[in-house]
């Protein structure tokens, strides 16, 4: 009987074994299938998308573009850049956070489809945003496509004010020249320290100063001044004139000033192309290679060969090339160099007479002729000044830091200074400069030397408000500076003691 049972203990032994080795051959079917399945799938559509999915752990990226400064009465706008390089972009919300009470949504959830990169500009609501306090946070999350959906978010404080500034002017407003200088001082107050202050005329903007950087004796925290410039052309009359200030939050306010501006007599002059002017031309296209080639390409012609300077089309088109492309494009570029402007007043007084002899004036309108007709006109925006005989020297008219030097279109070699307060100076036609840009001069120390076409001793010269040429005269007359400036500190240094 016990020999029995063991026979059939070994029979179902060995059923047993059987059954396993058919279920691991059916696992390892199994297996190869979905290895197959999966090969397939992979050879169809890749294998970076679903890996970038499994094992992508790297955060998308949050770029700001524009943050606003603060949040005040009027609506503002963040601007910024989502991307994701892997799995591609998931939702993103903004958000505007106060401590203790409940989170205010300005840009909801949104399923941006698995962008590699989405730009948005994002309205944030003003005073109807019911914010309150003074400060909140800004909070712009994202995250990806990911199985981890990796997540990023940026916070920014903001500061809260609903309340504008003020602005008003202080003392009187006194007669100016077209083309000419102001001068206007102003009060302005804010519960937030940092205000954009100053004067508009027109589409043009002069940023104010604290009053005490022009003289001591104005040592009133919320006293400014600000030196504006006539622009020489168009009805100055039709144009808004205010002065204005903005606070941090967007809080802006304006208080309308009434100039009184005298016209200037206009002053024709007539000038026919000689050699000399040629030769001029000539020089000022070698100095500005680069920008000849783009304006070539723009008229259609390869090289200068192909033009030629002694032909009378070729000739106007070099006019044309000078006073109407390179002329504004280089007076652009100009400006960057006069901001932003110097706190610092270097200058004590009036400007020294530039050394020589003054041969134009400004404001004056120069037409060209060539055989008779007219090539076109230029608006004289400085003054040219003949050197004594056998000096080359250039002379700083006063204590400053130049700038900028370098090549400046139609005239050529250049150097500018800042004398502080938006007040500068340009020195042109310079055979070679004798300072850097950021190192302190003195008035009378020299900037260069002129000669530049080897055929006389001119140089230019220009005296220029935040850019804006301006009468250079004016600024060397020791009475107008005592009428301008001196009085008008005088009277309101009076006021302020009254």
């Amino acid at each position: 009987m016990n020999d029995l049972v063991e026979i059939v203990d070994h029979e179902e032994g060995e059923e047993g074994d059987s059954s396993i080795s058919r279920n691991q051959l059916t696992l390892l079917a199994i297996l190869l299938i979905s290895l197959t399945v999966l090969f397939l799938i992979l050879t169809l559509i890749g294998w970076k998308p679903l890996l970038s999915k499994f094992l992508e752990l790297s955060q998308p990226t949050i770029e700001l573009k524009l943050v606003p400064s603060g949040i005040g009465k009027v609506p503002a706008v963040v601007e910024f850049t989502l991307s994701d390089s892997g799995a591609g972009l998931h939702q993103a919300s903004v958000v505007l956070i106060q401590p203790g009470r409940p989170e205010r949504v300005i840009f909801p959830i949104r399923n941006l489809l698995g962008a590699k990169k989405q730009f948005f500009s994002i309205l944030i609501p003003g005073r109807s945003s019911g914010i309150d306090g003074s400060k909140v946070i800004l909070s712009i999350s994202c995250s990806d496509r990911s199985y981890w959906r990796n997540k990023a978010s940026v916070e920014i404080p903001l500061p809260v004010d609903f309340e504008s500034p003020t602005v008003e002017l202080v003392g009187e407003v006194l007669p100016s020249v077209q083309g000419g200088s102001g001068l206007l001082f102003m009060r302005a107050s804010d519960n937030q320290d940092r205000l954009e202050i100053g004067f508009q005329l027109g589409e043009q903007r002069f940023r104010a100063f604290p009053a005490k950087s022009l003289d001591r004796l104005l040592d009133d925290p919320d006293l400014y001044v600000v030196i504006i410039a006539l622009p020489l052309d168009g009805v100055v009359e039709e144009l808004e004139s205010f002065l204005y200030a903005e606070d941090p939050s967007g809080n802006y306010v304006r208080h309308p000033v009434s100039l009184k501006i005298t016209e200037r007599l206009p002053v024709a002059v007539r000038k026919v192309l000689t050699r000399e002017l040629l030769a001029q031309m000539k020089r000022a296209l070698s100095l500005n290679s680069q920008e000849l080639v783009s304006f070539l390409d723009t008229i259609g012609v390869k090289s200068l060969s192909e033009l030629g300077l002694h032909g009378e089309d070729g000739i106007r088109a070099i006019f044309s090339y000078l006073n109407d492309y390179l002329f504004p494009m280089k007076e652009e570029l100009l400006r960057r160099n006069f901001q932003p402007f110097r706190l610092d007043r270097f200058w004590d007084g009036p400007l020294s007479f530039p050394v020589g002899k003054v041969l134009d004036r400004f404001g004056a309108r120069t037409r060209y002729e060539l055989e008779s007709q007219s090539l076109g006109a230029l608006v004289n925006q400085g003054v040219h000044v003949l050197l004594p005989p056998r000096r080359k020297n250039v002379g700083a008219v006063s204590t400053g830091v130049p700038v900028f030097v370098g090549p400046c279109g139609l005239w050529h070699l250049c150097v500018i200074v800042d004398h502080g307060l938006g007040l500068s100076t340009l020195y042109g036609n310079l055979r070679s400069s004798a300072v850097r840009v950021g190192q302190r001069i003195e008035r009378g120390n020299k900037v260069g030397e002129a000669d530049f076409y080897a055929s006389n001793r001119r140089y230019f010269f220009q005296v220029r408000v935040q850019g804006t040429p301006v009468e250079p005269a004016e600024w060397w007359r020791g009475k107008w500076f005592k009428t301008r400036i001196i009085d008008g500190v005088s009277e309101v240094a009076k006021s302020l003691a009254r």
